[in-house]
């Protein structure tokens, strides 16, 4: 689901019952707790192209890509490290530190925003 909140194009990572965890699509950035008030209230947009296009890329990654998106695996499956950032980074660390040097990190990040860029999942979390 692709919203706009305050003129910025966002897309629904997590929905709970209470609210949901949401990532710009527009800005880098960390995922944003907002409530389903506040959801309700937003303007829902039709998927981006450059989103389409991205879920087509992904069907046909090169051997290099997708030994980047397995590095990152534990980080796009497991929906903590979306809510908690300290999270994130103890595994981010974790991930760097098993792989022999940090610039993993660099991986990892661009692996989340080619993931918020399209090629990750959206979850129903109910609470």
């Amino acid at each position: 689901m692709f919203f706009r909140m305050n003129g910025e194009l966002f897309k629904r990572l997590i929905a709970l019952d209470h609210g949901a965890w949401v990532i710009s699509y527009d800005e880098p950035g960390a995922p944003q707790y907002i409530t389903a008030a506040f959801l309700e209230a937003c303007e829902k947009v039709e998927m981006p192209e450059g989103y389409r296009v991205a879920l087509e890329q992904a069907k046909h990654l090169t051997e290099a890509e997708m030994k980047r998106l397995a590095l990152i695996e534990p980080l796009l499956e497991d929906s903590i490290y979306i809510v908690d950032g300290k999270s994130w980074l103890a595994m981010a660390k974790r991930i760097a530190e098993e792989n022999g040097y940090w610039d993993c990190i660099t991986n990892i990040w661009q692996g989340w925003c080619s993931w918020r860029k399209g090629e990750g999942k959206e979850e129903k979390i109910g609470t």
